[in-house]
């Protein structure tokens, strides 16, 4: 199909498709306590009526409402300003953008991920360059942690800012561990003598399920990034270059994989994540391998009742990427290239995802975004107290594998992955097919 009709085609579904999202208005209700005074650089209030389309994939409370309070904080302060909002489940939220972006009304502003997914766009052209007004805005460069930014950064040019940062830890029973003289392990040995010591004693080490698919890739993105030396990495990610993936470091990060699958319940790939984050919260196991944004999940699933800490991934003996890095990744808002209303569109992205909007999300949510100080460390509570300083001390994120490879990549890792840990093919087998999907992808983007 000619790309002309594809895109005609594509702007007809999107509007059968956008009858089933939820949209809404954000009325004017109160002003902004100010994010500094004003958003900054807020535009001169005219009596033009400006609409800024808005698209996000925050459909769950409280989620929706924090995120949309901060739109109608925006409208209260700039009664000119009016948004037109979209949003969706997370599940159909790609597809259903995807289908806007190829019409003739994309959003002015719409969330997303780093990685692949954004790079799509970048690649056909849809994203604005937020590089010149970082640079030269002082008060955007003191609003933000930039080693919590650089996943929108690519070859000098800033796409996107953090709404949210999802980052991943051992979740660990404080009581468990107490009860058999246990610390947070600080290298790889160490982490598998505790899962040794749990086990011997009857106590599950750490509990996991992947039948959502998903799950299972993200210890896949930490253990390649340790395993396997930055640079090949990179050139592997990168569809354009084709089925190389032959460094020996990813067939030990997948040994690796399944020693710790060894300390693990034997049902990982029949339960979900949210089964077996229940389990943990309910000290079924001393360990889950949970995101930061789980802190309140935990805390509903255990009715409050469990003591819990975290440590970051440990450093691997001998491994060529042991970096201090964390794995996580932001989740953000960018602009459409095809904005009409670029400087106002800065303005609100800067009012979403600054201090004030950090406070509110952390507040509502248990939630950080990447801006300097959005957690008071005096009066909050211990767990976001240690969450965040491990965020703010990292040298940075390792992003998760399905979002930072190509789809037929990423279509490996969740159709296939769940054949690996059950044994049903090798190492060799298993990294076979993600060449295989390399070589695809090198064709579909013209590598």
């Amino acid at each position: 199909m000619k790309k002309a009709l594809a895109l005609l085609l594509c702007a007809v579904l999107a509007i059968g498709l956008l009858a089933g999202c939820g949209s809404s208005s954000a009325p004017a209700e109160q002003a902004p306590a100010s994010s500094g005074s004003e958003p900054a650089a807020a535009p001169a209030a005219t009596s033009d009526q400006v609409v800024i389309s808005v698209m996000h994939r925050f459909a769950d409370e409280p989620y929706k409402t924090t995120f949309e309070d901060l739109l109608r904080e925006y409208e209260a302060a700039h009664p000119n300003v009016k948004f037109d909002v979209t949003f969706t489940a997370t599940d159909p939220y790609l597809e259903k953008l995807n289908i806007l972006m190829a019409s003739d009304n994309p959003p002015d502003i719409f969330f997303g991920f780093a990685g692949e997914f954004l790079n799509k766009y970048i690649r056909e052209d849809l994203v604005y360059d937020l590089s010149e007004e970082y640079n030269s805005n002082e008060v955007w460069k003191n609003t933000w942690n930039p080693t919590l930014l650089e996943p929108f950064w690519t070859d000098g040019h800033l796409w996107g800012i953090d709404y949210d940062l999802s980052t991943k830890f051992f979740f660990y029973n404080t009581d468990i561990f107490n009860q058999y003289g246990l610390e947070p392990p600080q290298t790889w040995s160490e982490l598998i003598e505790i899962c040794k010591t749990l086990q011997d004693n009857g106590v599950l080490p750490l509990s996991e399920g992947d039948a959502d698919q998903w799950p299972a890739t993200h210890l896949l993105s930490i253990l390649f990034h340790k395993m396997v030396p930055e640079d090949v990495r990179a050139y592997d990610y990168d569809p354009h270059n084709g089925s190389d993936w032959t460094d020996p470091g990813y067939l030990k990060a997948l040994e690796l994989y399944a020693e710790l699958a060894g300390y693990m319940n034997d049902d990982v790939v029949s339960i979900t994540h949210s089964v077996a984050r229940m389990a943990f919260a309910q000290g079924e196991s001393a360990m889950a391998y949970l995101e930061s944004i789980e802190l309140a999940d935990v805390d509903k699933d255990s009715e409050g009742n469990l003591n819990y800490g975290m440590f970051a991934f440990p450093e691997i003996e001998g491994a060529p990427c042991n970096d201090g890095k964390i794995l996580g990744s932001p989740e953000g808002f960018f602009i459409c290239s095809k904005t009409k209303n670029p400087e106002i569109a800065k303005d609100v992205l800067y009012w979403i995802t600054g201090k004030e909007a950090g406070a509110k999300i952390v507040e509502q949510n248990q939630w950080f975004n990447a801006s300097y100080d959005c957690l008071d460390l005096n009066t909050a509570d211990q767990k976001l107290v240690d969450c965040y300083t491990l965020l703010a001390n990292c040298n940075g994120l390792v992003n998760w594998i399905d979002n930072e490879c190509h789809t037929l990549i990423r279509d490996v890792f969740y159709s296939r992955t769940q054949e690996w840990l059950n044994k049903d093919i090798t190492n060799e087998d298993y990294m076979q097919l993600i060449r295989n999907a390399s070589a695809e992808a090198k064709l579909e983007v013209g590598g």
